[in-house]
């Protein structure tokens, strides 16, 4: 570009007359204007495309012992195939980094506390989480419990990340953008994203937060709601179960028999929830083979391993399982000993770490204390009084996930597919299973703590030893199922046993996908993989059919019979161009926030999560509005909703 400049300024010197100068130079600047987007364009996109994957071509790397082949599917998915394990992960690192570079780093620095060094101030809090939370110190401490097979294949994994961040003279747009080039990858990084992992599949769904809030503000009536039995069928069937079913957020994931399947062979479907309209997605899609590993499905940017698919022997999907893995305490410093603090088992010294937190813009990183017990890690500190946060994920290392993982890729049975997913750590998930020859399964992988007694829904006692936990319910003792009569199983983070399991497993439950899950797979029909597509796609709301009566009895009020009427007759579908959903989605925000708003101001929002409940239980004490003499009645509810109703309704036609 700097050389044809220079030859249209020398045409333009060399002009003879003004006249002759002004005409050179308005057709000199109306080539330039159509030039100069053609050379951004063209000239953009030719440095762009040093940064991406190829899909095509060879190249020779170090590091890679035998040809590996990467082929490209019609949907873009890389099928690996190596001839060793260690050029199979080398291969799949290299595929990560080609096409999800930045992703890679985003997810590096989020787990370990480092995004304020990209980022500034808005990210500071985070990392100061992340560092109490201490992932990157419990991943550099487990790393040399990796087992050799599980520590080459990481270290073969960095290797190809290296290799093609080594590769590349222009990164991706982003890291350009923010001036940044990563550092090395190194197996802790791995480790590290692991360990965060298993806490986000929890924070995903967990209402402990919540709970928490609605106890310290609403007190014993609150906690009586929240214990409530939930009403939606289990996942294990043939249970002994005295609930009633009762009627969509949520993932799911089922297995049909042989005998229920119109082909004669197990279908498997799974659709677990998480985002697809960004970019870039959160999965990864692959196929991997080498001699012994066969294996297609999803994989994570960042790690060595896979997460669900199919082998050439079994399949295995999962959803998120919120089993109430965290419980808060509050303990005091001892008088004695300011540096020790009394706990049940007596004064235990503080451990304190100093953490660095770099901020960019900063010439000094900010020097963050972090301070831990045997029950947790300090999360709030008030006076001489600590609250320390207990998490299931600090009991399992990193190193161990990670052999799991491997003995998941490597299982040909339910018997060792069960003894893989349990051994996943503290990741929130229920596992469907299927194989070759038709057997389907369900496993908790979720390590269920035995606590001595009821979560605490709060904040507990530290010096109360009936809020401590001994240990982890035993493999025997955690729910699942193999080969139902029914011929189905599914999970639809849904409660999978009720109270007549021999183990207790408290969590936070939804109730309705699970129900019209039930209601597919019940039919008579034999299924096929269109109707596992169909139920994918379904937009009927249980939650919806459910109350949907009650929601005409509020239009009514309102004053419009016509509406009311439209309701009763509404099958509960929430698509966009029906009107019913789009005023029962408006009902339901209103109602949540006329029950709660005049006990919990702006944070109505945390008994959401109690409106089922209280909508079935009707208590008086939610009912009543406290703000007024008066005591109102369920019945008043809608008078009190109505306007809320009537600005929706004024708004469509009838």
């Amino acid at each position: 570009m700097a050389h044809r400049g220079t030859v249209v300024a020398t045409s333009l010197l060399a002009s003879p007359t003004i006249g002759g100068m002004k005409k050179r130079l308005l057709v000199a600047l109306g080539a330039v204007v159509v030039a100069l987007p053609l050379l951004l364009w063209f000239g953009g996109r030719m440095v762009l495309s040093l940064s991406v994957a190829r899909h095509h071509g060879e190249e020779a790397l170090a590091g890679v012992r035998e040809p590996v082949d990467i082929l490209f599917d019609g949907r873009g998915v890389p099928q690996i195939w190596a001839a060793n394990e260690h050029d199979l992960y080398f291969a799949l690192g290299w595929v990560h980094a080609s096409e999800r570079a930045f992703q890679m780093e985003l997810v590096r620095r989020l787990a370990a506390g480092e995004l304020a060094e990209l980022f500034g101030e808005i990210a500071v809090a985070s990392d100061i989480e992340k560092r109490r939370m201490g992932f990157a110190r419990r991943a550099a401490a487990d790393e040399a419990r990796l087992d050799p097979g599980s520590a080459a294949a990481v270290e073969a994994y960095c290797a190809g990340v290296n290799a093609w961040l080594d590769s590349r003279r222009v990164l991706p747009p982003e890291l350009v953008i923010l001036r940044h080039r990563p550092r090395p990858w190194r197996p802790v990084d791995v480790l590290t994203i692991i360990l965060y992992q298993t806490w986000y599949s929890l924070a995903l769904m967990d209402e402990n937060a919540d709970a928490a809030e609605l106890v310290e503000r609403l007190g014993d009536d609150a906690r009586a709601l929240l214990e409530a039995v939930p009403w939606s069928p289990p996942t294990v069937p043939d249970l002994p179960s005295t609930l009633a079913p009762r009627l969509t957020g949520a993932s799911n994931s089922w297995v049909v028999a042989p005998h229920r399947s119109a082909s004669g062979g197990a279908l498997h479907a799974s659709d677990p929830h998480l985002s697809i309209d960004a970019a870039p997605c959160f999965w990864y899609l692959a196929g991997l083979h080498a001699p012994g590993l066969d294996y297609v499905g999803v994989t994570s940017p960042g790690v060595a391993g896979t997460l669900m698919g199919h082998s050439s022997d079994i399949a295995w999907a999962f959803t998120v399982a919120v089993v109430d893995l965290v419980d808060v305490y509050r303990v005091q410093l001892d008088p004695a000993r300011p540096d020790h603090a009394l706990t049940a088992a007596g004064s235990e010294p503080l451990r304190r770490l100093t953490e660095e937190v770099r901020v960019k813009g900063e010439d000094a990183p900010r020097r963050v204390t972090v301070e831990e017990l045997s029950l947790g890690v300090v999360i709030g500190r008030e006076g001489d009084s600590l609250t320390v946060l207990r998490w299931a994920g600090f009991d399992f290392g990193p190193a161990g996930i990670m052999a799991a993982g491997r003995r998941l890729l490597a299982a040909t049975d339910f018997e060792g597919f069960r003894g893989a997913v349990t051994g996943l750590g503290a990741l929130a998930a229920n596992w469907t299973y299927s194989d070759r020859h038709g057997n389907i399964g369900y496993q908790l992988g979720t390590p269920v703590p035995r606590r001595r007694s009821a979560p605490a829904l709060g904040v507990a006692s530290g010096l109360d030893p009936e809020a401590m936990w001994d240990g982890y319910v035993e493999l025997d003792l955690t729910p699942h199922a193999l080969n139902p009569t029914r011929g189905w199983l599914a999970s639809c983070n849904n409660r999978p046993v009720d109270d007549s399991w021999p183990a207790e497993v408290p969590g936070f439950w939804d109730p309705y996908r699970i129900l019209r899950a039930s209601q597919w797979l019940d039919s008579d029909a034999r299924l096929t993989p269109a109707d596992m597509t169909a139920m994918q796609l379904d937009r009927v709301s249980a939650r919806a059919t459910r109350w949907q009566g009650l929601l005409a009895d509020g239009v009514e009020l309102a004053g419009n019979i016509g509406l009311a009427a439209e309701v009763r007759a509404w099958d509960g579908s929430m698509a966009a161009d029906r009107r019913p959903a789009a005023l029962f989605a408006a009902w339901w925000h209103f109602l949540g926030e006329e029950l709660f708003f005049d006990q919990l101001g702006q944070s109505w929002g945390a008994g959401r999560s109690l409106l089922d409940t209280v909508l079935t239980m009707r208590p008086s004490w939610v009912v009543d509005d406290v703000r007024t003499p008066e005591v109102e009645t369920v019945e008043e509810i809608w008078q009190d909703v109505r306007w809320a109703l009537q600005a929706e309704v004024a708004q469509r036609p009838n």
